[in-house]
């Protein structure tokens, strides 16, 4: 019985009731050193991180006379002073002859702790990322019609639930673009060789306005060439429709200003260019004068070409 329980892949230990260690199984020796001796009489409470013992204990008074507890996942300081994550289970086997302990048997979680942080942290930063450009992220079970958004679709779009289906999303598209866009989708997803589609219309928000937003989908399809999945962002871009709009309406004004402006500058500009060519056409004008007159008529037909670009 000792060599299974010394060749098993959890860590097994058994503690007396005050918590003293009785027992490490081999597997303690990859957190504790090779010398499980030395633990030996030691309380397990010592090991704990500060901020975790306090449940720890909690839950460690409660197994007496309990077949199996289940404890919070815990800190636990290893050989070198580094904390690695621990996920127990307890059992009260006091009364067992052979055994005469609290039995705890956990997994180490550190590596699924440090994965699922990074993850988590990943997601964070892309809500955050998704917030600050105006974009929600979706995921489309097709066979099953369940629509489901980040998010940041709430934050942009006003609507409380992420959740829901593809008739839902349909009726909130603005009614001249309804058509169009399903025409787009249904298309693309009977051609097998499209992957993807793009395109551009207004949404209605929660609040009754309207908003411009650019949708990217990626089709996922089965061996059939059915689409099964579909994931993609949808991408509000109302601001930068505005703003678009706002340069092309003071670009038309700078025209018109310029187009104004053109007739006063090349009036007399054209008087100048008539008193050059006669200057450079009249035969008692010096050649070497005539050569820099026909330099300045050059500067001066590009000057009033210049202007004639303006007010185009």
């Amino acid at each position: 019985m000792l060599a299974l329980v010394n060749q098993a892949t959890d860590l097994i230990s058994v503690v007396d009731p005050e918590g003293n260690y009785l027992f490490l199984n081999d597997r303690y020796r990859q957190i504790l050193g090779t010398d499980l001796s030395r633990y030996l009489g030691q309380s397990a409470f010592d090991r704990i991180h500060p901020d975790d013992l306090a449940q720890f204990v909690d839950s460690f008074s409660s197994v007496t006379g309990r077949k199996q507890v289940q404890f919070a996942p815990y800190r636990l300081s290893d050989d070198v002073g580094n904390w690695r994550w621990m996920r127990p289970t307890a059992s009260d086997s006091s009364l067992d002859p052979a055994i005469n302990g609290i039995v705890l048997i956990s997994q180490d979680i550190t590596d699924l702790v440090s994965v699922t942080s990074r993850l988590q942290r990943a997601e964070e930063r892309d809500s955050v990322l998704m917030h600050a450009i105006g974009e929600a992220i979706f995921d489309w079970d097709v066979f099953e019609d369940n629509l489901v958004w980040t998010s940041s679709f709430s934050h942009h779009f006003g609507y409380r639930s992420v959740q829901g289906n593809s008739y839902e999303f349909y009726n909130r598209i603005y009614l001249p673009d309804k058509k169009r866009v399903w025409a787009e989708i249904e298309e693309g997803m009977r051609s097998v060789h499209v992957k993807t589609v793009f395109s551009e219309f207004r949404l209605h928000k929660a609040d009754g306005n309207l908003a411009t937003v650019d949708c990217f989908i990626i089709f996922l399809r089965d061996q059939s060439g059915k689409v099964y999945r579909a994931v993609g962002s949808l991408r509000n871009i109302s601001e930068y429709e505005d703003h678009l709009q706002n340069i092309r309406r003071k670009n038309a004004m700078i025209r018109e200003i310029a187009l104004s402006d053109s007739h006063a500058i090349r009036a007399p500009l054209s008087s100048m260019l008539n008193v050059i060519e006669l200057m450079i056409s009249n035969p008692d004008t010096q050649s070497e004068t005539k050569e820099l007159l026909k330099l300045v008529l050059q500067l001066a037909n590009e000057f009033n070409q210049n202007i004639k670009d303006l007010s185009v």
